[in-house]
């Protein structure tokens, strides 16, 4: 009776969040408008004195447009405690000892060739995230596709030695914390006029965010993966 109840409250909010999710984009596709080429050319020629961002995208969405940048990582953050309100895991996030192990030794004979290759691709897989990361105000890039690439090592761990292993309560509050650092941190320098008047904070300025971004995506779609892929398919 309890789990038939649950089920329902499940597909009574998932229904309800798929007709809000709906009537935004009717708004959105209702109201949306052809942005002017004057626009276009503003950002083109005067990203990089503005902003110092050499990558206009970066420019963008960590300056002239920071408050979107603010509601796309409040997204992430609402998906993933949707995904994890939706669960059907009863909590414990981490596996027991034997569990694991119990797993890995199943696994670990036909996983041989993959354990070596996977061990061989992580450090590479790292520095290209960071890469990404760090240079996103260069070139393309950013904290959303570097904490994409960063979150693709969990992913191939995953499929290598399908056990779970990490902490995603862990990932969650740090996720939390990221995103307030994201909110404080754009206030402060940006909202707060300090770019402006001192526009030798423009880099650093973006180089932290970028990395605070890249963290907190990392976070949040190794915790959605994870949800999704170990504890829904048991």
């Amino acid at each position: 009776m309890k789990n038939n109840k649950s089920k329902n409250r499940r597909i009574f909010l998932g229904t309800y969040l798929l007709i809000i999710a709906l009537f935004v984009l009717f708004l959105y596709y209702k109201n949306s408008e052809i942005i002017p080429n004057e626009i276009i050319t503003y950002y083109t020629n005067s990203a990089l004195i503005d902003t110092g961002a050499e990558n206009v995208v970066t420019g963008i969405y960590l300056n002239y447009r920071l408050y979107d940048t603010f509601f796309e990582a409040l997204m992430l953050l609402v998906s993933v405690i949707g995904i994890i309100h939706f669960s059907r895991h009863d909590g414990n996030d981490h596996l027991e000892d034997e569990d694991v192990n119990k797993v890995w030794e199943e696994n670990l004979e036909q996983s041989q060739l993959m354990t070596s290759m996977g061990g061989f691709l992580y450090p590479f897989i790292l520095i290209f995230g960071a890469y990404i990361i760090f240079n996103g105000h260069k070139s393309p890039g950013g904290g959303f596709q570097g904490g994409a690439v960063l979150a693709s090592v969990f992913i191939i761990k995953y499929l290598v030695m399908p056990t779970n292993d990490i902490h995603a309560e862990f990932l969650y509050k740090t996720e939390k914390i990221l995103f307030f650092l994201i909110i404080s941190t754009g206030i402060i320098f940006s909202f707060g006029g300090l770019l402006t008047r001192y526009n030798f904070l423009n880099v650093p300025f973006l180089i932290f965010m970028n990395t605070l971004i890249g963290i907190k995506v990392f976070c949040g779609l190794s915790i959605v993966f994870y949800r999704f892929v170990f504890f829904e398919s048991r």
